[in-house]
C-alpha cells in the first residue's frame, strides 16, 4: 500500500494527458527494482529499503554487534495497514500508537493479544488494579482528538453500552453509526444517487455496510479500486467496481467525480452525499432521530452524516492507557 501512494494531483494530470511520464509513486524511491535485459540483471541503482514485518509476530533487529531489539506490529484498528508498535530491548519496552482507534472491541482484542500481556494492569473485582508483570517505559499516544470529551459511537456495534458509572453517561443505550445510517439511507428514495465521501483510508466500514446491506457494488476509481483489491481484506474486492454506470453508490475521486455522481446540471438527479464526520454519541441521537423524521416526512435531503471517527476522543484514551499505566506518555499528535 505505501508503494502504490499516488499524488491525486499528479495523477488526475496524467489522466487529463497533461502529462507524459507515467506519475511517480510518493514511496516509489524507496524500492527501485534492477533491471533485466536479455536475461541479463543489472542493479546499477537499484535498491530495496524496506523491510516488510508481518503483524502479531515479534521480531528481532540487529541494531549492533552487541545490542538488538523485539519489535512486534499491532493492528491500531485506523486504516489498512495501520499498526502500533511495540519496541522491546534490554533498555525497557515503549508502545507506538500511531494513528489508532481505542473503541471497546479494539480494547477487548489488545486484552488477549499475547505480546501486550505482560504490560497489562488487571482491575480486581474490589476495584484495585493489579500491577503490570512487565511496565511501559512510554506510550507514545495518537492525540489527535483528545480535547473531544465526550463519547463517540463506535465504528460496527449494534449498540454501543455506556458504564453507567461514567459522568458522560445520560443513556445505557445509543444508536450507532453503521447500523443507524444505513436505516436512514433506506429511506431516500430508490432512485437517489449516493456519493459515499470516503476520501481517505479507514473508511473501509461504510463501504462494507452498503454492500452488505443493499446488495450491490460500490463505484471506485481507478486507483482507489487498485488499492483495495490488492489488500489482505476479502471483501472490498467483492463489494467495489470499476463501472460507474453499473450502480448507483458512488466512492469515486472527490475532486474528479464520475458522471454519475457529479454535481446534477439541470436536476436531472438527485445527488445525495454521504460524510464521515466526528460527532458524540449525544449528539448522533439527536440527528439520527430529526433526520429519520424529515425523511420519513417526505422530506428530500441533499446530504446525510455518518458519525465514524478514526481517532479515539479522551474517553476511549484514558481507557486504553489505564489498562498499561506506562511510565510516561507521550503526546504523538
Amino acid at each position: 500500500m505505501l508503494l502504490r501512494h499516488e499524488v491525486y494531483t499528479e495523477r488526475a494530470l496524467q489522466e487529463m494527458k497533461l502529462r507524459e511520464a507515467k506519475v511517480g509513486r510518493t514511496f516509489g524511491h524507496l524500492k527501485v527494482s534492477p533491471v533485466v535485459i536479455d536475461g541479463k540483471w543489472y542493479y546499477d541503482g537499484s535498491r530495496d529499503l524496506l523491510r516488510a514485518l508481518p503483524t502479531n509476530t515479534p521480531t528481532t533487529i540487529e541494531l549492533s554487534d552487541s545490542e538488538s531489539a523485539t519489535i512486534t506490529l499491532i493492528d491500531a484498528n485506523h486504516c489498512p495497514g495501520a499498526v502500533m508498535f511495540l519496541v522491546e530491548s534490554a533498555k525497557g519496552a515503549v508502545l507506538h500508537t500511531g494513528d489508532f482507534r481505542a473503541e471497546t472491541r479494539f480494547l477487548e482484542a489488545i486484552s488477549q493479544d499475547k505480546a501486550l500481556q505482560p504490560y497489562l494492569s488487571y482491575q480486581g473485582p474490589t476495584g484495585d488494579f493489579t500491577p503490570p508483570l512487565k511496565t511501559l517505559d512510554a506510550i507514545y499516544l495518537d492525540t489527535a482528538c483528545q480535547f473531544s470529551e465526550s463519547p463517540v459511537p463506535s465504528k460496527v456495534s449494534t449498540c454501543y453500552v455506556i458504564n453507567p458509572a461514567s459522568s458522560h453517561a445520560k443513556a445505557s443505550r445509543q444508536k450507532e453509526a453503521v447500523d443507524g445510517f444505513i436505516e436512514l439511507m433506506k429511506l431516500v428514495p430508490s432512485m437517489s444517487i449516493f456519493f459515499i465521501n470516503a476520501w481517505t483510508w479507514g473508511y473501509e466500514e461504510i463501504l462494507k455496510a452498503v454492500g452488505r446491506a443493499f446488495g450491490t457494488k460500490i463505484h471506485a476509481d481507478s486507483y482507489k479500486h487498485g488499492i483495495y483489491t490488492h489488500l489482505s481484506d476479502r471483501v472490498m474486492p467483492l463489494i467495489l467496481t470499476e463501472d460507474a454506470s453499473s450502480t448507483r453508490f458512488h466512492a469515486c475521486e472527490r475532486f474528479d467525480r464520475c458522471s454519475q455522481a457529479a454535481e446534477p446540471a439541470n436536476n436531472d438527479r438527485h445527488v445525495v452525499y454521504v460524510n464521515p464526520v466526528t460527532m458524540s454519541a449525544d449528539k448522533w441521537t439527536v440527528y439520527f432521530s430529526e433526520t429519520k423524521a424529515a425523511l420519513r416526512a417526505g422530506k428530500r435531503l441533499d446530504c446525510l452524516l455518518i458519525p465514524l471517527s478514526r481517532h479515539s476522543p479522551l474517553p476511549e484514551l484514558r481507557a486504553f492507557v489505564s489498562m498499561f499505566r506506562p511510565k510516561r506518555i507521550v503526546p504523538n499528535t
